[in-house]
């Protein structure tokens, strides 16, 4: 009987072939992974029975329960995104800055600006800690010695610098 049953299976999933290379037209890729799906399947639905439908075919039952269950790792996201939805939102819209946020901003950098250079110049410490900032700011994969400079220099630029000013 189990020999019955399983050459049963394997016609089956023979006879459904054609279906599953119609269904993977483009993706030859998912073929081997669609045949393996249909078979556990029709291994399930032998052994607790085939469900009846009025409406619906049972080849059309079988193909689209496994058909579904290769689908759903590609629609599942793996990792979740983080966005900051202000810039999305920028992007998506094409917006451009505004032009009053522009002109506050270069304000402002400017008079840092003057007013750094005024405690460079007075204070070697401020200008050692104001090089260092510069070299590490952009340097990707920082060790843990760099990291505590960058901090370091941070702390110095702060207590020298009004803090609102320093980002």
């Amino acid at each position: 009987m189990r020999d019955r049953q399983q050459s049963a299976g394997e016609l089956i999933l023979a006879a459904l072939v054609p279906f599953v290379l119609a269904r993977c037209v483009g993706r030859p890729d998912r073929v081997d992974e669609f045949v393996a799906e249909l078979a556990i399947v029709i291994g399930e639905e032998r052994e607790v029975g085939v469900l009846r439908s009025t409406t619906r075919r049972v080849a059309n039952q079988l193909l689209d329960r496994a058909w579904g269950r290769v689908r759903l790792p590609a629609r599942r996201v793996q990792q979740p995104i983080a966005v900051d939805p202000v810039r999305l939102h920028r992007r998506l819209l094409a917006v451009e800055p505004d032009p009053a946020d522009l002109a506050i901003e270069r304000v402002d950098r400017a008079a840092a600006n003057d007013r750094l250079a005024g405690c460079r110049r007075s204070d070697a410490a401020v200008d050692r800690a104001w090089r260092t900032a510069v070299h590490l700011m952009d340097v990707d994969g920082r060790t843990e010695r760099e990291r505590q400079q960058l901090n370091y220099a941070r702390r110095i630029l702060r207590q020298s610098i009004d803090p609102q000013k320093v980002a």
